[in-house]
């Protein structure tokens, strides 16, 4: 039931529901820099990939940004799942006095990503922001689940 149900794990949360699933340091500075994040999802429903900042930024305040990100999520055979471009904040997230952050690609498992196999988020910083980075950083990618509510 809980690998098939998001409902279930609302409901009956297993600890690590939540839990990043692999996270790396980003620095938004340089452009033309990678990183690699390694991950199986353990849990069905809504996930994402996510910039956390360590400033706290007052609730509804936009985070703003000038950069633009690839994103692509790869299977164990290297073979593209999902890809896309990402630029200003689409989707920001506060969490009341702790730094909130911003979801870069939000996908769901299984839908489109499978559930308990291998797979790699690599990220390439097209175009570099240093006044994001120096105003909200450090910043940190995360991959892990969120709300299916």
């Amino acid at each position: 039931m809980r690998e098939s149900s998001p409902l279930f794990n609302l409901f009956f949360s297993p600890s690590d529901l939540y839990s990043s699933l692999d996270e790396q340091e980003l620095n938004l500075s340089n452009e033309m820099e990678s990183h690699s994040l390694s991950f199986e999802a353990k849990y069905p429903g809504n996930h994402a990939i996510f910039i956390d900042v360590s400033k706290v930024i007052p609730i509804g305040e936009k985070y703003g940004g000038e950069y633009l990100i690839k994103v692509e999520i790869t299977d164990a055979k290297n073979l593209p799942l999902i890809s896309e471009s990402v630029s200003t904040p689409a989707y920001s997230f506060w969490r009341g006095r702790l730094p909130g952050g911003i979801a870069l690609l939000a996908f769901d498992v299984p839908e489109d990503v499978p559930l308990k196999q291998p797979l790699a988020a690599n990220i390439l910083v097209l175009k570099s922001d240093s006044e994001f980075q120096d105003r909200l950083g450090p910043l940190t990618l995360v991959v892990r689940k969120y709300s299916d509510e």
